[in-house]
């Protein structure tokens, strides 16, 4: 994902705009970006009084709190082969609904391994 425009050039617009330069595909043309863009702008400056940018990636909504990672350690030293899904239902047990994409980023974050599951059946095909 390409960086964000810079704060410089995302002033000159809304200034441009807001002082009555032109229309929103007028403004775009001058500044060499998108109609929706000088929209998003003057709409983010009306409503929030600035245009700086909103900050990109990483895990924003994760509900994984530092207690909750906690008990997802615990929950993965007590069983080293939970799975995914038994891990949400034990979170969901404890109070912590989150889904199996949040529990595998959580126990990637924290460097938590699981070992699979073997089974203890073996093949009866006898061997000669």
């Amino acid at each position: 994902m390409p960086a964000p425009y810079s704060v410089d050039l995302r002033e000159r617009v809304v200034r441009a705009y807001l002082s009555g330069a032109g229309t929103y595909a007028e403004v775009a043309s001058r500044f060499d970006v998108g109609e929706a863009t000088v929209d998003r702008w003057v709409s983010r400056f009306r409503r929030a009084g600035s245009v700086e940018p909103a900050p990109m990636g990483g895990d924003r909504h994760s509900k994984f709190g530092e207690s909750d990672e906690a008990t997802l350690r615990e929950l993965v030293e007590e069983d080293p082969d939970i799975t995914r899904d038994e891990l949400v239902r034990a979170l969901a047990d404890r109070g912590l609904e989150v889904s199996t994409s949040a529990v595998q980023r959580a126990l990637e974050r924290n460097a938590l391994t699981r070992k699979k599951r073997r089974s203890t059946l073996r093949s009866e095909t006898p061997t000669s």
